[in-house]
């Protein structure tokens, strides 16, 4: 949960853990395909939220 917004914000990056760097994994609210490696490695950026106190859910399915 972000929970307050800023100007001029700062990227802030997860690192999930726990995939299989090998399979691919689908973002199913963007539609987006990121291997494990990836998402473990690089990071997901989180997105700039409108307003204080705005939860922030990610939801990846194997494919």
């Amino acid at each position: 949960m972000q929970l307050r917004n800023e100007p001029n914000p700062h990227i802030h990056l997860i690192y999930p853990e726990g995939l299989m760097p090998q399979e691919h994994y689908k973002d199913t609210a963007t539609g987006a395909v990121y291997t494990g490696a990836a998402l473990m490695k690089a990071g997901i950026p989180l997105p700039v939220g409108e307003g204080d106190y705005q939860p922030i859910k990610f939801h990846f399915v194997m494919v």
